[in-house]
């Protein structure tokens, strides 16, 4: 793990500037005429902050709920990874969508 990390990253204002770099599965659920989803996604993660030499692996996570509204994607979405507890936003997404 790097050592140059802020150790009060939790909970205060001074927070590092990190780099997530992420693979991630998941699954989704189609509902209400195919209109609304949910999708819960998982996977690994590289964590660096920034001026560091080293890399943490972590567990990375998130669930999304949106809808599809004339070919644009709209969701709303809680991110996270672990790394001395569970680190997380939300976040809000908005694309276009098409299909092959």
């Amino acid at each position: 793990p790097s050592h140059d990390r802020d150790p009060n990253f939790k909970g205060n204002n001074n927070i590092p500037n990190l780099q997530l770099t992420t693979a991630k599965l998941g699954i989704r659920k189609t509902m209400l005429l195919k209109r609304v989803f949910v999708q819960l996604n998982g996977g690994y993660g590289n964590l660096k902050a920034k001026g560091a030499s080293s890399t943490d692996g972590v567990f990375v996570g998130d669930i999304v709920i949106g809808a599809k509204l004339a070919g644009i994607e709209l969701s709303g979405s809680y991110e996270g990874f672990s790394q001395n507890g569970w680190n997380s936003w939300f976040g809000l997404k908005a694309g276009f969508h098409f299909g092959l």
